[in-house]
């Protein structure tokens, strides 16, 4: 094992990168193999930081809560993908396959009276924080219009006052 520090060279000056420690091994080709690096390595590539997570809770209909975790600059999309994932997770007592499709054109998420409606939108805008709770309420997507009917009677009677 090599420990060590990289730098890396800006104009006239050299910058620390932050210590590394780097685990080699050589196959009998002289080729390097199971390369782990911790802190910086020599290559050039950008390592993201861990981002921290808001743990919020969920109110169902039903009256039950349960926990997501969301990344803190994450959108309403991945807070969905998280619900939908804590479901398919979770063991299947009583619950068949859940059309998500028709959750969310029937159901939507609400937080302090504001429904999340948009995916791209980011939960920051919503002033959401962790341990905070949000609930789902029930909204009819714009792509759902119900018919409204008659009565037969009076369609019978229409249509005759149409023909004479």
């Amino acid at each position: 094992m090599r420990r060590g520090v990289d730098f890396e060279e800006t104009g006239s000056s050299l910058s620390c990168l932050g210590p590394r420690t780097i685990d080699e091994e050589f196959d009998d080709d002289g080729e390097e193999e199971g390369r782990v690096a911790v802190g910086c390595a020599r290559s050039n590539s950008y390592y993201r930081l861990p981002q921290h997570l808001l743990k919020l809770s969920i109110l169902k209909l039903d009256g039950s809560v349960f926990d997501v975790h969301v990344a803190r600059h994450g959108k309403v999309a991945a807070l969905k993908q998280a619900i939908e994932d804590v479901f398919s997770s979770s063991p299947k007592d009583g619950v068949g396959n859940i059309s998500w499709s028709h959750v969310w054109g029937h159901f939507c998420l609400c937080f302090n009276g504001e429904k999340l409606l948009n995916d791209r939108a980011y939960l920051r805008s919503f002033n959401i924080n962790d341990g905070d709770q949000l609930c789902f309420i029930r909204h009819l997507s714009t792509n759902y219009s119900p018919m409204k009917r008659q009565p037969k009677n009076q369609n019978v009677s229409f249509r005759q006052h149409q023909i004479t």
